[in-house]
């Protein structure tokens, strides 16, 4: 994915390049990883594809 993209995930400014897409959805998981004390990334290469990661802990911290 390009690098502006990528930088734009998980945030309010979170932009989508697939048509009809939004990118609201990385936006509301990244929420729900910070609710739970979790962490959310991605992985990516331009033209590569992309990896996208999540991190929940087993407790509350």
């Amino acid at each position: 994915m390009p690098e502006q993209v990528k930088k734009s995930l998980f945030t309010s400014a979170t932009i989508s390049t697939t048509p009809g897409g939004t990118g609201i959805g990385t936006r509301f998981v990244k929420n729900v990883a910070d609710i739970h004390g979790g962490r959310v990334g991605v992985e990516s290469e331009l033209g590569q594809g992309a990896r996208f990661w999540l991190d929940l802990p087993m407790e509350r911290p």
